[in-house]
């Protein structure tokens, strides 16, 4: 897609009239006898080749006959971008490891929040911020999830036999990485967080800002994966009698992380017994407070910075924790109370998609049942949810 707002529709118009120029000099020259130029010499088709192809080029293929989710999309676009502004009309097979490097290097000096540095290309970005000392550049993980983007395109470019015309061709962003290892880790919350967290201000809470957290704390379970959920997704094992939810991308929209994210978590008892069942509507979404306005097209964007606030509110203010720890406490939790690593795996979905759905490892349903029921955490502020919140 290309819109009028976009640097690329300013170089195409351009190329427009070239192109048309161009042709009424031919047609000039002919309507005055002179037949000495072809058309097909003046009129150029973009691209020519396959090896004259450039990286925009094949970033413009790549969408077209891929289905990667518009957020994935939207980073590498950024990334090729980027990447044209510092090697602009350099076709896509002459790509180097020389000139990824570059790349890497460039990245690293530019300063994170650039809204009002958006006129600046990326080798113009690096040297402003150079100059003006500035120290709030972007992280060596954003770096690598660039040169990453820029190595997926070539790759996928490489599958599709784009590089077969070039003797031993070779994807040059493998193994080139920006140093992440001083990077901080997520940490789980601990018990004072949770006191903290799920004190009885938080029976003031309505709708997602109150199920997303309690369900997150007791399944582990990603933000988005909660906040996509539909009332047909909670389902009952009448055989013995509990409650799961059903992780899926059955509907459109949905995006899961990898494929081992589709599964089934059963529901803990406390969240049961606080009303979640009965919150429920009759169908469509679980939180209708949700929509999907967000660039890319996530439903829970809100509920992340409305809970970032929430708890630095109450005193939690370490940047390695957030709406994520649950998820590491829960894991954590599981190991310690039940010393069960691949169990805890199975319920959050860090294996393989057929764990969960009642195969693999021998975990049934059931087991995975247990497993989450026999976690404790002191939440004793939490009342009951109200529905005529």
């Amino acid at each position: 897609p290309i819109y009028k707002r976009d640097k690329e529709y300013q170089t195409l118009a351009k190329e427009m009239l070239i192109a048309t120029i161009l042709l009424y000099q031919v047609i000039d020259k002919r309507g005055a006898g002179d037949y000495s130029d072809k058309l097909e010499d003046v009129l150029v088709t973009y691209p020519g080749n396959d090896i004259d192809m450039t990286l925009h080029d094949l970033f413009c293929l790549y969408v077209q006959q891929s289905n990667k989710p518009e957020n994935t999309i939207a980073t590498y676009k950024n990334a090729v971008k980027l990447f044209v502004e510092l090697h602009p009309q350099s076709n896509a097979s002459s790509i180097n490891k020389p000139m990824v490097r570059d790349y890497r290097d460039n990245l690293l000096m530019i300063p994170r929040l650039r809204s009002n540095l958006s006129h600046l290309n990326l080798t113009k970005l690096a040297k402003d911020s150079s100059i003006n000392k500035l120290k709030d550049l972007i992280s060596p993980a954003t770096v690598n999830k660039n040169i990453k983007s820029i190595s997926a395109v070539l790759s996928w470019a490489e599958s599709n036999g784009y590089f077969d015309n070039v003797p031993n061709w070779s994807n040059p962003a493998n193994g080139i990485r920006a140093d992440d290892s001083n990077k901080s880790p997520r940490l789980p919350f601990d018990e004072s967080d949770i006191k903290a967290i799920f004190n009885k201000d938080y029976n003031s809470l309505t709708n997602s800002k109150y199920w997303i957290p309690l369900i997150s704390l007791y399944s582990g379970a990603r933000l988005e994966e909660i906040g996509q959920l539909s009332v047909s997704d909670i389902k009952e094992d009448r055989e013995f009698g509990f409650w799961y939810m059903d992780i899926n991308e059955n509907e459109k929209g949905r995006r899961l992380k990898n494929k081992s994210a589709t599964r089934l978590v059963p529901i803990h008892n406390k969240i049961i017994e606080l009303g979640f069942i009965d919150y429920l509507d009759s169908s469509g979404r679980v939180f209708k407070d949700l929509n999907r306005k967000s660039k890319d097209d996530k439903l829970t964007p809100k509920v992340s910075k409305w809970f970032s606030r929430y708890k630095r509110d109450k005193g939690i203010t370490s940047t390695q924790k957030t709406f994520h720890s649950f998820r590491h406490l829960f894991k954590d939790a599981v190991r310690s109370q039940i010393s069960n690593e691949e169990l805890s795996d199975a319920i959050t979905g860090h294996t393989n998609p057929s764990i969960g759905r009642k195969y693999g490892l021998g975990y049934g349903l059931e087991k995975l049942n247990k497993g989450v029921q026999s976690l404790r955490f002191d939440i004793t502020d939490i009342i009951r949810y109200d529905s005529r919140r």
